[in-house]
């Protein structure tokens, strides 16, 4: 789920990248991998900081693992953002 163009910070964006079937050498396993991409925004670093922790101690807790963080500020906008890149199964 990408945010709305007029979205007002502090939001959270979705964005599944990849789904991946987990197979076995019996065939599926009934479970799939997804690769989503989690970014975070604020005004406000303190803020941001504090949803960054948020969505890692949820995604953490269901067992989804984080492969990357990387951190932005778009002058333009004045909107901070962190993108984290995350292994999800279902």
């Amino acid at each position: 789920v990408l945010a709305p163009e007029d979205a007002k910070p502090p939001y959270v964006s979705l964005a599944r990248i990849s789904t991946v079937p987990v197979n076995h050498l019996r065939g599926s396993a009934g479970l799939d991998q997804h690769s989503v991409d989690v970014g975070c925004y604020s005004t406000s670093y303190a803020d941001l900081l504090v949803l960054r922790d948020a969505v890692r101690t949820c995604l953490q807790s269901a067992g989804s693992i984080m492969e990357t963080e990387l951190e932005d500020y778009d002058s333009m906008v004045r909107v901070y953002h962190i993108s984290q890149h995350w292994q999800i199964w279902t």
